[in-house]
């Protein structure tokens, strides 16, 4: 597992020249208290690195798309794309707004992956605007994918919608199908990407408890990745929520990292970064 990689032991598959290097380095645990500024200082840099994109403006692409649909205001290709490029610069609120023009007409798209695209960005974007009636709406028009895989991840965007909406048992139904037979590593990532809905389904101890059951060995590494993950994710939502276009009061990120100064943090770090920046591309079903 990769994640035993936390007290420096050699991976199984160490000569493998595709495992990150980051999960195969050895790592010092901070004892001194300069030690674990310096961690905090880390982190802060981590989190700097891996805030999400949002143009205070209008990027290149956007403002094409913008004159093009504003000369074919019905053209559900142009709706699309104009809403996914909103959507990659950040700017949810005007993505929702772009993609509500074409959600009933979606079926007008001829290319099942594109018709599926507008509706997940759909949903994507109304539950980061808060609008989650609306996300569960729109996701109810989505048709379940074939694909093995595909499935799967359509199950954790059903288990954070369902579940941010109180469904506390549809949640947890499509949490189970979404890491059925994956490896600890790979529910814990689809867990910590839902975690906000569960908690507040109250499902958290429930859902926890089913990701623990995919850790085949080392219950007990498992358990604190799980609880350092968590702090980290805290750590992050506390880091972008107080950003506002400047840095967060370093004081307050020192004080949350302290929580996780005395955790290796390195593959975890990476773990996190890797669950939530691809997110929306994962939930595309590409």
């Amino acid at each position: 597992s990769e994640i035993r990689q936390r007290r420096g032991s050699q991976p199984e598959s160490a000569g493998d020249e595709n495992v990150p290097e980051i999960y195969t380095e050895e790592v010092d645990y901070p004892t001194t208290m300069q030690e674990k500024r310096e961690v905090a200082d880390q982190i802060l840099n981590t989190l700097k690195d891996i805030e999400p994109i949002k143009f205070k403006g209008m990027s290149g692409e956007v403002k094409y798309l913008k004159e093009q649909l504003a000369a074919a205001p019905y053209n559900m290709e142009l709706i699309l794309d104009l809403g996914h490029a909103y959507a990659n610069d950040g700017q949810w609120d005007k993505a929702c707004n772009v993609l509500l023009r074409g959600w009933k007409r979606a079926k007008e798209i001829d290319d099942p992956g594109r018709r599926t695209e507008l509706l997940t960005i759909l949903v994507e974007a109304s539950y980061t605007c808060g609008k989650f009636k609306q996300a569960l709406a729109v996701m109810n028009d989505i048709e379940e994918p074939h694909e093995p895989e595909a499935l799967k991840l359509y199950e954790v965007m059903r288990c954070k919608i369902c579940s941010v909406n109180g469904d506390m048992q549809k949640g947890l139904k499509s949490l189970s199908k979404a890491i059925e037979g994956d490896e600890f590593d790979a529910a814990a990532s689809k867990w910590l990407h839902c975690l906000h809905a569960l908690k507040r389904a109250g499902s958290y101890e429930e859902s926890k408890g089913k990701v623990l059951q995919q850790a085949t060995e080392d219950a007990q590494h498992a358990q604190e990745t799980l609880d350092t993950l968590e702090k980290l994710a805290d750590l992050r939502d506390a880091y972008h929520g107080t950003s506002t276009g400047q840095a967060a009061k370093p004081l307050l990120v020192r004080l949350l990292a302290g929580a996780v100064a005395a955790c290796v943090i390195g593959a975890l770090l990476f773990m996190l970064y890797r669950a939530e920046r691809n997110n929306l591309i994962r939930l595309n079903f590409k």
